[in-house]
């Protein structure tokens, strides 16, 4: 009998946010938070057990925050310096094999996109444990790290990385034998890509909150 595979979602909250010029995790983003709206997409990804939420420092989370699955919320054991530390917290706190890897600036993230990429990491797993596959993640113009998909096996790799002072994900791709999916691979589960548009300032939000959610 096939071991059941537990997945779970990381979503980084504790940026700098410093083009937004506020705490994005907080901002109104139609009807609720832009954390809450995050936290409420990925909450109906397939199988997903829990959603931990990684959070700065001091940062004082907005309070309607609701999914359907347990959240577990941790802080970044080092402050301000990339998503990388925070990926690091998301795994140690989770018991989950398989983690989603969002941005709480990235509110289009597609659900099926994300089950798309856990399908070729536990493929990858099954099939190929030999090459030690530890992450799968999406290119369109450039590799996109904060819509991936990783096993919770790279912790010790991460951290590693960071006692050796590497903040920058995209650095561990070869460490972590990464697959990179190009983008006529995962185009049909994302096909306006929407997934990795952000919303970096002011006005990006403004547009966003001029369109239908």
């Amino acid at each position: 009998m096939t071991e059941k595979i537990i997945r779970s979602g990381i979503i980084l909250a504790g940026g700098r946010s410093q083009r937004m010029g506020s705490d994005k995790a907080s901002l109104p983003f139609h009807d609720k938070s832009l954390l809450a709206h995050v936290t409420s997409t990925l909450s109906k990804t397939k199988d997903l057990k829990e959603i931990c939420i990684v959070k700065a420092d001091g940062q004082q989370l907005p309070n309607d925050l609701n999914a359907k699955i347990p959240m577990v919320i941790v802080e970044d054991e080092i402050s301000n310096e990339g998503p990388l530390i925070g990926i690091a917290a998301g795994l140690k706190a989770t018991s989950a094999d398989i983690c989603f890897i969002v941005a709480v600036d990235m509110p289009w993230i597609q659900q099926s996109l994300l089950s798309y990429l856990s399908h070729i990491l536990e493929t990858a797993i099954t099939k190929q444990s030999e090459k030690n596959i530890l992450w799968v993640l999406p290119e369109s113009s450039h590799p996109q790290p904060l819509c991936s998909v990783m096993h919770r096996n790279a912790l010790p790799i991460i951290e590693e990385a960071i006692d050796n002072c590497v903040r920058a994900p995209g650095r561990l791709v070869k460490k972590l034998n990464a697959i990179r999916v190009p983008r006529e691979e995962w185009i049909t589960y994302d096909p306006d890509e929407l997934s990795f548009r952000d919303l970096d300032t002011p006005a990006d939000l403004e547009k966003a909150l001029k369109e239908k959610d």
